[in-house]
């Protein structure tokens, strides 16, 4: 009789706590127009706008189901000049990257890789 509260209190408190965690972890990415730079603030990374090479947006399905879904990454060059693949989201809304897209300038490379393939991110260039 007790066990369905205290399952319920304990689900409801679970999902308080998935979800304050995620606010306080912060933005996924911020862009300066007026300094010209772009923090990935949850990564405490931060690149010129001119040492960014594209965003990638990649759709397929994953390793162990059939169902499909999007990695959204960046490309960017660190201090040395060496290109590196950055993780922003998983499963963004297509409006928020087009507006993303619009407002900073920087391409997006799409990568649609159909229900035969898995999204392996570190397979793209």
């Amino acid at each position: 009789m007790l066990f369905g509260p205290f399952s319920g209190a304990s689900a409801a408190a679970l999902i308080y706590w998935l979800f304050d965690r995620h606010e306080k972890a912060g933005n996924y990415l911020c862009i300066d127009r007026s300094s010209r730079t772009l923090t990935l603030p949850r990564q405490h990374k931060t690149f010129g706008l001119d040492d960014i090479a594209n965003f990638q947006w990649i759709k397929g399905r994953e390793k162990q189901r059939a169902v499909g879904s999007v990695d959204f990454h960046l490309l960017a060059k660190d201090s040395s000049g060496v290109l590196y693949r950055y993780h922003i989201m998983g499963a963004p809304a297509r409006a928020m990257v087009e507006q993303l897209v619009e407002f900073s300038g920087i391409p997006v490379h799409e990568y649609l890789l159909g229900s035969d393939r898995c999204r392996d991110s570190d397979i793209h260039g």
